[in-house]
């Protein structure tokens, strides 16, 4: 870890280089699809990718219904359906309003670490 944090301006010069990191992998991919593109072998291993990516997408999908519908995790031999209990989730505008008028409620409240997520201007 750096001893001396990086000023703003070093940081939105870090984000400009990985956004033209970023643009120059995606010119590269578009490229590599068009040389593949002529290729009848290519387009034939392809079309199987796509079979076979719709198949997963429908197996994974009768899984998760099926084990939703048994209400816990089910193991194969090499992979396993996690069944995870719902998330709880709070209307924070009307619980700081009602902790407005009662404060003692707020010894209750933690909050997290922050993250960061990278998205386009």
């Amino acid at each position: 870890m750096s001893l001396i944090t990086p000023s703003k301006t070093k940081i939105a010069k870090w984000l400009d280089l990985l956004a033209e990191t970023q643009e120059r992998q995606a010119a590269l991919d578009t490229l590599f699809i068009q040389l593949v593109e002529d290729d009848p072998e290519i387009q034939d291993v392809r079309t199987a990718m796509v079979k076979i990516q719709q198949e997963m997408a429908e197996i994974r999908e009768d899984i998760k219904t099926a084990v939703l519908e048994h209400g816990e995790t089910i193991r194969g031999e090499r992979l396993q359906a996690v069944w995870c209990k719902g998330r709880v989730s709070w209307d924070i505008k009307a619980l700081e309003g009602y902790a407005a008028a009662h404060p003692e409620i707020l010894s209750l409240k933690s909050e997290g670490q922050p993250t960061i997520q990278f998205r386009k201007v």
